[in-house]
């Protein structure tokens, strides 16, 4: 991972000061993981008023890792504002319905690409989120993405679609926070 790393550091200090990210916004926020079938991330949301909130997502993408064909995982790093679209209170937790649009980035490998290459475009959230009484939220959400790779294949550098942000739409997200 060493020489791929060279890679990775600039894309996300760029995108952390590019502006796109909000400062500190008002109101609770939680930190904690999210799992699917392509990748593991940590996941930072704030709220910025009563019916959105801020999402933001590190990913280790494991893309030909888990089949073994890679023992490399890819970055991804994504920023969502989200809209609670529905929202229902029970006895012992709150159930919010949510979607948002957003950007993505990162240094991945795609279906049918020979390497690593650079990945950037919009992402999307849609989902449902449970917060309990306890400082618990437990999420089940879709995160797919229409983006671009670059790589390099056979000394040439290729542009193509980036195919597994669109396959992100059939591989839910379970993600679990601690709410502050």
């Amino acid at each position: 991972m060493g020489k791929h790393i060279m890679y990775i550091l600039p894309v996300l200090a760029l995108l952390s000061a590019g502006g796109g990210i909000p400062a500190a916004a008002a109101g609770p926020k939680s930190a904690g993981a999210g799992f699917a079938f392509t990748g593991i991330s940590i996941n930072w949301q704030q709220n910025a008023s009563r019916s959105t909130f801020h999402n933001i997502s590190l990913e280790m993408d494991l893309y030909q890792v888990l089949s073994g064909e890679s023992r490399t995982p890819g970055v991804r790093f994504s920023y969502v504002k989200d809209f609670i679209f529905a929202s229902s209170e029970h006895e012992n937790f709150t159930l919010n319905w949510y979607a948002g649009p957003g950007f993505t980035a990162g240094y991945v490998m795609d279906r049918g690409s020979e390497g690593y290459g650079l990945m950037a475009g919009l992402c999307a959230d849609i989902g449902a989120e449970f917060n309990f009484d306890i400082p618990v939220c437990i999420s089940i959400g879709l995160t797919p993405s229409f983006a671009a790779h670059v790589a390099r294949e056979e000394g040439n550098t290729a542009m193509d679609m980036y195919t597994n942000g669109l396959l992100h739409i059939i591989s839910p997200k379970l993600g679990i926070r601690y709410r502050f």
